[in-house]
């Protein structure tokens, strides 16, 4: 009788049913304004407060890195989505974004070049370290924007030293200039001559590694 009762004990635990994360429900503009235990009990994404980062992330043995930041009121205000182990998730926001096959000439394909903005990561970069850019879509309509980080590009950089200093730019002051730009505030970077040229040098068949929505 025991061996019976511990038989339909073990059949129970394996045909009980797993819930996993719902990153592709998380990443919707309805998650903004909401609590982060809502979240959690909505897409079972196991946010937890974290001290050091000052906002919520998820398990470090989850597929996705999940960062979320919270306003005033603890209502959420940011959602970021970074691959790490198979993430995998289809972002319906301001455009439809897969994480393994929508490519950044997809993602322009669905708005106006008005609604799109290139922000390099850094002009000073660290040479051993890979710091992308991120590829920004905001619509006038929308209550939020979304942020891709694609990988960085030194002809763009390049091509907005010319354009920012001309003359002023040689070999002696290319480090100071550069660091002048990097104390940019982000709407500098928000000129037609620079879109232009960012489309031109980006390579237009990669993936964006990651996704971050934010409440504006």
């Amino acid at each position: 009788m025991k061996k019976l009762l511990l038989a339909g004990v073990v059949m129970m635990a394996i045909s009980a049913p797993t819930f996993a994360a719902d990153y592709s429900g998380l990443a919707s503009p309805s998650s903004l304004g909401k609590s982060v235990a809502s979240l959690n009990k909505q897409y079972k994404v196991g946010l937890k407060y974290d001290k050091d980062y000052q906002g919520y992330k998820n398990s470090e043995t989850a597929a996705c890195d999940l960062y979320v930041e919270t306003d005033s009121k603890q209502l959420v205000k940011s959602i970021y989505i970074s691959d790490k182990n198979d993430c995998k998730y289809t972002a319906k926001s301001n455009v439809t974004f897969n994480s393994t096959s929508t490519t950044i000439k997809d993602l322009l394909n669905q708005v106006k070049i008005s609604e799109v903005q290139f922000n390099p990561g850094c002009f000073n970069c660290p040479s051993r370290i890979e710091i992308g850019d991120n590829l920004v879509i905001n619509r006038a309509a929308d209550k939020y924007y979304t942020e891709f980080e694609i990988s960085g590009n030194s002809e763009y950089n390049d091509f907005i030293i010319k354009k920012t200093y001309g003359s002023k730019h040689s070999e002696a002051n290319d480090f100071e200039l550069r660091d002048e730009l990097d104390q940019k505030d982000e709407k500098f970077f928000n000129r037609q001559d620079f879109k232009l040229a960012a489309i031109k040098t980006t390579d237009m068949k990669s993936v964006p590694w990651n996704y971050k929505i934010v409440a504006k």
